[in-house]
């Protein structure tokens, strides 16, 4: 600027009155502010031709990296055409649109650890249902009232609990169509994740807007009869919990006390929340190893490893030191990787406790030689395009401070244990004295690599590895099934009582 007409700006402002002055900058301010935001702008649409070309670029790769997209190659193939012909057709759209629509895509593969997430700067505005709502059996959708806290429900109306469409939408299709990220998911874990994503509504109808007003239909108990009420959404997230999804803090000593107690009949309980990695959690491990050593003469021991979403695996080493006979090795999981391994990812391997035949001890070659003579995968795959399979053994390590429980173990599992809680549990199944209860795990174990799409700004994961049960089942579609189905009643949905930790003392007492 002119230094000149400077001046003559501040001879003028200095001649003003004192209010006007503080008018004067504040518009000044404004107009800063409004041409700073025009200058950072930020742009939520792209040309349906651009995204197309990233994504199709992103292809390429994805055929080289990700496991499942060759295993799952047809359907992966013709999801994406019709990716590409639907952006072709758009002249602009918004990136959170193409978020939706690359999720479902990802969804074919059967990948649980895939996922397309926008990282941009245009965030959605957040609005939820304007009640609870938790699933119950198979399809059946419960419409629940918070009360004391939010532990405690109440049905939104006595008479007609479950809800059955939204605007005349059905909410199965909510559940079903509409959510294909977990269309491959085992058949509790994708209604238990449709529900959440249903209600964060604002993430399955991005055309509604908060303040809008919605038809909702509630049945009755036989299905037969429907009521409807109008009612807002709402800003207020009341998302439903189970009773066994409390929050625990590991470093509150009130917490690790909730983690462990001795039930009736003296049955040892504790709680998993997560997979703790031992490096940031070595005081966890302590308290750990005191809890089972106050388990020692217990009859039977219960693991709860509900809603744990995964982690680490160490724990399933700390355990081995307690299941397995002394130095007995066992093949738990396998694996194979799309691609050659870089070095970054058998550091992550590495930390796993997944190694190749050749980097394993003798004690373990031998129980891999003698556990593959009976191995059949459930999937086989192109020789040429994977690598060998990698073996994570689990051992006894023979510590002096730990001891053979070979009284009955329980491990108790929902739809929402998943990852290395699923791997947990699985690693453990078919022992003689050890049996899981509940409901079918979600799995997944595929150790995923994301990518980052500047113009779309998304943040793409897939799996690299296929992973294999001991069974020879996939964790990932194929779930970690229980020996003991437990159903949770209306009586826990509503937050009264933890109905499936109590049928599985029932079963434990009549064993014993």
């Amino acid at each position: 600027m002119d230094i000149q007409i400077l001046n003559e700006i501040v001879k003028n402002i200095l001649s003003m009155s004192k209010t006007v002055i503080i008018l004067t900058i504040s518009l000044l301010s404004a107009i800063c502010l409004f041409g700073s935001m025009l200058g950072t702008r930020v742009n939520c649409s792209i040309s349906g031709s651009q995204a197309a070309e990233e994504l199709n670029n992103l292809r390429k790769i994805a055929e080289k990296k990700s496991a499942y997209v060759n295993v799952r190659y047809r359907r992966f193939d013709k999801a994406f055409a019709k990716l590409d012909s639907f952006l072709q057709k758009k002249e602009s759209i918004t990136k959170k649109e193409i978020e939706i629509a690359v999720t479902n895509v990802l969804g074919e593969l059967g990948d649980r650890h895939s996922r397309a997430k926008y990282i941009g700067d245009c965030r959605p505005d957040k609005f939820y249902l304007p009640f609870s709502i938790a699933p119950w059996k198979e399809d059946k959708i419960l419409a629940l009232s918070s009360m004391k806290d939010d532990s405690l429900y109440s049905f939104v109306l006595n008479g007609f609990p479950f809800l059955k469409s939204i605007n005349d939408i059905e909410v199965k299709k909510y559940i079903y169509e509409y959510n294909l990220k977990d269309k491959y998911a085992p058949t509790r874990s994708r209604l238990a994740r449709g529900v959440s994503r249903l209600y964060r509504f604002y993430s399955v109808a991005p055309s509604i807007a908060y303040g809008d007003t919605l038809r909702f239909t509630f049945s009755s108990w036989d299905e037969k009869s429907d009521t409807t009420l109008q009612l807002p959404l709402s800003r207020h997230n009341r998302k439903w919990r189970d009773v066994c999804d409390a929050h625990y803090d590991i470093e509150n000593p009130k917490s690790l006390k909730l983690m462990a107690s001795t039930l009736s009949n003296n049955i040892g309980y504790i709680r998993i929340p997560e997979m703790f990695g031992r490096r940031k959690n070595e005081e966890y491990f302590d308290w750990l190893s005191k809890a089972m050593e106050k388990n020692r003469n217990a009859n039977a021991l219960i693991l709860d490893i509900r809603n744990n979403s995964g982690g680490q695996r160490e724990l399933l080493f700390f355990f081995a030191n307690y299941f397995l006979e002394k130095n007995e090795y066992h093949v738990a999981n396998l694996v194979r990787f799309r691609d050659k391994i870089t070095d970054s990812e058998r550091k992550r391997l590495e930390i796993r406790n997944i190694k190749s035949y050749e980097e394993h001890n003798k004690e373990a070659k031998d129980a891999i030689s003698k556990f593959m003579k009976n191995f059949r995968p459930s999937i086989e795959l192109d020789e040429n395009k994977f690598t060998d399979y990698f073996y994570m053994v689990l051992r006894n390590d023979n510590s002096a401070e730990k001891y053979h429980f070979n009284k009955p173990i329980y491990i108790l599992q929902n739809e929402k244990s998943a990852s290395a809680a699923s791997v947990f549990a699985s690693s453990f199944k078919g022992y003689p004295n050890i049996h899981l209860a509940g409901v079918k795990a979600d799995g997944s174990s595929g150790m995923s690599q994301a990518y980052r799409l500047p113009l779309t700004e998304l943040e793409i994961r897939w799996s690299r590895m296929i992973s294999y049960q001991s069974t020879g089942e996939l964790f990932d579609g194929d779930g970690v099934a229980v020996d003991y189905e437990l159903e949770r009643s209306i009586n826990q949905i509503l937050g009264m009582e933890d109905t499936q930790l109590k049928a599985l003392c029932d079963i434990i007492n009549s064993n014993i």
